[in-house]
């Protein structure tokens, strides 16, 4: 019923369709619109429970409680529930009805979710041009690749893929691993990716910006580690080339606060096995690019440009 009150006064599937490819908008505005119903249901029925410290971290449970699909998609399934009840619940009480409604209006990212104190701070992510990716379009055509998609990725889908789809930890409060990927994540500021594909392959290229050159270099350590275990690697300056066992080969590039990174998946390397899930694009939307993009297509069918 609340979702029908929702959509009937916020349009929200013009809204979605509006997001087109871009994922970090897709699943803040699906965590917007859950946390939404969740604290109106408490509302009526008078169940609101208090908000313990480090809530909206929830969603890392998941694979706990969802053990039937990989823990990165169970990660991204549980997100806008856990992470969107505590982002609405301290919205409604920072800045009322009207300020939560018009979140409503105008989609923000994972990060505001994830970091409710960056709401009252009226805090905006970085806009990365697609001029930010000299040369890119040339350098593929070559192979016969073809851009298939363009958007954001997200603090959350970047924290998920360092997360990978290794065993999930009884505890992720106390292990480390988990507690680096969410640092690392952490000082996001945008990203800009843009999805090519061929015949034989597809390559996910992305440019993300941090808040600061350190903030830069945590993402690019922990990102380094996940994408050169058990990988054959190669080290030129600033540049590390990794290539799994899983077909997976992840171009890293580092430089001031940003970070410059490619996937190549060729299909059929692995990646329906679930190797890529194991070792190298941990996370759902990252993920899915090592699937048929048939596959997912549907969630955003009538939107997002499609690219020659």
């Amino acid at each position: 019923m609340i979702h029908a009150i929702q959509d009937h006064h916020f349009s929200l599937s013009a809204k979605y369709q509006n997001l087109g490819w871009n994922l970090d908008g897709y699943l803040a505005f699906t965590a917007v619109i859950e946390g939404d119903a969740e604290v109106h249901t408490a509302r009526i029925t008078g169940n609101a429970e208090p908000t313990m410290a480090g809530a909206g971290y929830d969603f890392l449970d998941a694979p706990n409680w969802i053990t039937d699909v990989p823990p990165a998609i169970a990660r991204e399934f549980a997100f806008p529930y856990a992470a969107g009840h505590t982002w609405a619940r301290e919205v409604l009480a920072t800045q009322g009805l009207e300020g939560l409604n018009s979140y409503l209006n105008r989609p923000p990212s994972t990060s505001l979710i994830l970091h409710p104190e960056l709401v009252e701070l009226g805090w905006q992510p970085d806009r990365v041009s697609t001029l930010d990716f000299p040369g890119l379009r040339a350098s593929l055509l070559p192979l016969g690749l073809r851009a298939s998609a363009l958007g954001s990725l997200g603090e959350f889908l970047l924290l998920n893929y360092l997360l990978g789809n290794a065993p999930a930890p009884s505890d992720w409060r106390q292990d480390a691993w988990t507690q680096t990927a969410i640092e690392a994540a952490a000082g996001w500021a945008g990203d800009f990716y843009f999805l090519y594909e061929g015949i034989a392959q597809r390559v996910l290229v992305a440019r993300v910006r941090f808040v600061s050159e350190e903030d830069a270099r945590e993402f690019a350590e922990a990102q380094r580690a996940l994408a050169t275990k058990g990988a054959d690697v190669v080290q030129e300056g600033i540049l590390t080339l990794a290539t799994g066992e899983n077909g997976v080969t992840v171009l890293l590039e580092t430089g001031g606060a940003r970070c410059h990174f490619r996937h190549r998946q060729q299909r059929g390397g692995g990646a329906r096995g679930g190797g890529a899930d194991r070792e190298g694009l941990g996370s759902r939307s990252l993920c899915a690019f090592a699937d048929p993009v048939e596959r997912w297509e549907p969630r955003w069918s009538t939107a997002g440009p499609r690219l020659q």
